[in-house]
């Protein structure tokens, strides 16, 4: 079945909002280099969200650098990725960036969105680490595939569009790139529920439900929507980021990609699309100094990092209980990463030991 016609001025609509959505990842790794695709689902207080495909975090386990190329409107530079989560078994991951880039997320299908054969539907990817561009294509097949929830579509994607979006005509997110099936000519995407699942587990479930996080009724499942508050625009603080904000800021360009910079192969083996590798754990968490700090300390040393290496700390030590007379001033100029992470290092000894 050919792909649906969309006319001219919808198409070109749909693709400038999709594609000002769209991120471009290359992840370092011991083999040197992958490159895929994500898109913004959600951004608050200076802090972007992208959803993109699991795999091609494989080699690097998570802890390869991440760069990340954005496109909305005032998107500039390259920058810092930092890990989320990502799990190999449902194929998907989740990056966050620190950009003041005007962007706006796109909205993702809900809980119980149908997939139908022939849906028609767009993808967006970055065929080999070019930029980001649009197919009209059409689903070919729903849960294909054992595993996780997965439908294909019309067309084997390239690679470099791994982790790409899958959208309904009115720009809705129903699924991401994973892989392609030569034999079919079909690509193969994470579906829905494999979505909704991965930001569930990684306390992310609001960014699809919109709703303030932690809210009972609608977390358990309440279709009654009445009584749920709507996601204001603006959150009390709150990172997506699992680990060192520090080490997400925006960051010079690395320099032009090398012919050498691919994808790895999207093949569409069914054994080889189920990702045999053991899956990781979906949320990666190696801020193990903050487990102990409270929202105000941790807010202080998250406000340090932020000045990478630039900031000016005052600290006042005295014995317990002793009179102000008997305290001492330290003036630290340009304070280090590595004293922060000493500093929350000996937070943590000492609030062992108080009583």
């Amino acid at each position: 079945e050919p792909p649906p016609t969309l006319a001219v001025e919808t198409k070109s609509k749909l693709q400038q909002s999709l594609i000002q959505a769209t991120a471009r990842l290359r992840v370092q790794d011991p083999n040197g280099a992958s490159w895929g695709t994500g898109t913004v689902i959600d951004c608050r207080q200076g802090e972007a969200l992208i959803l993109t495909c699991g795999h091609i975090f494989r080699d690097s386990v998570g802890e390869g650098a991440i760069e990340v190329d954005l496109f909305g409107n005032t998107a500039a530079g390259r920058l810092a990725g930092q890990m989320v989560s990502y799990d190999l078994d449902r194929d998907l991951a989740l990056v966050s960036v620190f950009t003041e880039a005007d962007l706006d997320p796109v909205k993702i299908g809900p809980v119980g969105r149908p997939r139908e054969v022939g849906e028609g539907v767009v993808t967006i990817g970055c065929d080999g680490g070019r930029d980001p561009t649009m197919h009209v294509s059409r689903v070919a097949s729903v849960d294909k595939y054992l595993g996780p929830a997965n439908v294909q579509v019309a067309g084997q994607p390239v690679q470099g569009r791994s982790g790409g979006g899958l959208f309904a005509i009115d720009g809705t997110l129903l699924g991401v790139c994973n892989a392609a099936d030569p034999e079919d000519n079909e690509g193969l995407f994470a579906a829905l529920p494999s979505i909704h699942e991965h930001l569930d587990e990684a306390g992310l479930a609001f960014v699809y439900r919109h709703v303030y996080p932690g809210t009972e009724n609608e977390l358990a499942g309440n279709t009654d929507t009445a009584t749920v508050p709507h996601m204001p625009d603006a959150m009390p603080d709150f990172s997506f980021d699992r680990r060192n904000r520090a080490d997400a800021v925006p960051t010079a360009s690395s320099g032009p990609r090398s012919s050498d910079d691919v994808d790895h192969p999207m093949n569409g083996n069914q054994q080889e699309i189920q990702l045999v590798a053991p899956p990781l754990p979906v949320a990666i968490d190696n801020s193990e100094h903050s487990q102990s700090l409270t929202a105000g300390e941790q807010a202080l040393l998250d406000h340090v990092r932020q000045h990478e290496g630039d900031a000016e700390v005052i600290c006042i030590v005295r014995p317990r209980g002793a009179s102000q007379s008997d305290s001492e001033v330290f003036m630290l100029q340009n304070a280090s990463s590595n004293f922060v992470k000493r500093l929350s290092d000996a937070h943590k000894q000492g609030s062992g030991t108080r009583k």
